[in-house]
């Protein structure tokens, strides 16, 4: 084979773009050079022309019309005309005079080369080509192992690990981001996000048409809640309602909309999502609406059989449920008073015996003793700890004391959902 066969040389002819491309690609590997498309006009925009004219068009493997390479060095270098704030930004280009100028000859039916200069004005070497962009891009497998790795949780740092033990390509932090944009176009299939969230409710009623979904706007026409309630969803708080775990999750969702979620138990003791609402915030009048929803959803029936809802000490929340369920009796997660007497009397340095009094308190069965046990506090605890307690804690005490809690079928905290939360985060 002569030395010009691996290489572009004047007068050389292609029966389609994709033949000389496979040429420039052994040249260029072998060279260690790179071209940047220059000066060059389609065959579709060609074609539009010859057919407005009557003349035949040009076959679509020829893709161009006229084609312009030219070194990636090439071109004069850009002098900005900025305040030199971006001192960081450069550019490749120093006049480089390599170029190869090709064009579809009519009478030949191909692409052939009329001018070309292999010549370069500075050192092609392994280490410069590689220090191009075009050199670190990925192909199609190395962007595939990309996409696995991310869908799959792996952080960045270890993708780039991972990646560099298979290629010389040094994978940036802009390389990931890009290809989490691309699976997220991809995704999208050209539809903006809110036509995609549209058509996935849609599937969902599609799908399952006994499910509930409702979609609340603020008075600007933006998203304030969206709530829904699968059929099976609906069937568990139908045939379980007499208590009801709600509690929010947070950080499982890229717009940080925080998550409500409702849980009931069923006969063998085992939590049954009733419900999930995307909220845009937490406060009353939101969680009302979401409220408002879920009764809606319901039905009266199953409303009036809900006797017990268990939640955090979360003043919207509660306020939300009496405006809605006033007939339900509220309960305060044990877990949560538990962590809120112990951090309050560490704050005030109280001494042993108050968080003793605290805890027999929450686990105290009829009035008479549980009103002892607040005299002995008032006794033992100092005066602003007594008086948060009776400002924050006394006037709700059915809340979080024992008594009268033989309704709540054991559910004292909201653990069963908080369990059910973290294996959202663990799947999302």
């Amino acid at each position: 084979m002569e030395e010009t066969s691996w290489k572009p040389s004047l007068h050389q002819t292609f029966s389609s773009f994709e033949e000389f491309e496979n040429l420039l690609k052994g040249y260029s590997d072998k060279s260690f050079t790179e071209w940047v498309t220059g000066n060059s006009r389609k065959v579709e925009a060609e074609n539009k022309v010859l057919e407005a004219r009557g003349a035949p068009p040009i076959d679509p493997k020829f893709r161009y019309k006229y084609y312009t390479l030219t070194c990636k060095c090439g071109g004069k270098d850009r002098t900005g005309t900025g305040k030199g704030i971006r001192v960081n930004q450069s550019t490749f280009k120093i006049g480089c005079p390599a170029k190869i100028l090709m064009k579809y000859e009519k009478t030949l039916k191909k692409l052939q080369i009329y001018e070309v200069n292999l010549w370069h004005s500075h050192p092609v070497t392994p280490n410069i080509k590689a220090s191009f962009p075009e050199s670190r891009r990925l192909d199609n497998d190395e962007e595939k192992a990309v996409q696995n790795l991310l869908k799959a949780k792996v952080k960045p740092t270890m993708i780039r690990n991972l990646l560099g033990n298979v290629t010389s390509k040094k994978l940036t932090s802009r390389d990931i981001a890009n290809q989490r944009a691309k699976m997220k176009k991809e995704a999208l299939s050209g539809r903006t996000e809110e036509e995609k969230l549209l058509d996935v409710l849609q599937e969902l009623t599609d799908v399952d048409p006994d499910s509930n979904i409702h979609i609340g706007q603020d008075n600007g026409g933006n998203l304030e809640f969206l709530f829904f309630q699968t059929s099976e969803m609906k069937k568990n708080m139908q045939k379980y309602p007499s208590v009801v775990i709600m509690d929010t999750t947070y950080k499982i969702n890229k717009n940080q909309m925080p998550v409500v979620v409702f849980m009931v138990m069923d006969g063998n003791g085992s939590g049954r999502v009733g419900g999930y609402a995307f909220v845009a915030n937490e406060i009353k009048i939101t969680l009302k609406k979401v409220l408002e929803a879920l009764k809606k959803s319901l039905g009266e029936e199953t409303v009036e059989k809900i006797k017990v809802v268990v939640v955090d000490k979360d003043y919207s929340e509660i306020g939300a449920l009496k405006a809605v369920f006033p007939h339900c009796r509220i309960q305060l997660c044990d877990f949560h008073v538990s962590k809120s007497f112990q951090k309050k009397a560490n704050e005030l340095h109280e001494p042993k015996v108050v968080l003793e009094i605290l805890t027999k308190m929450r686990y105290c069965t009829n009035d008479q003793s549980f009103q002892n046990l607040v005299a002995e506090l008032k006794k033992a605890a100092s005066q602003k700890m007594y008086e948060y307690f009776e400002n924050n804690w006394l006037k709700i005490s059915e809340g979080w004391s024992l008594r009268d809690r033989h309704d709540c079928l054991g559910n004292t905290t909201s653990n069963r959902l908080e369990n059910h939360n973290g294996k959202i985060k663990m799947i999302l």
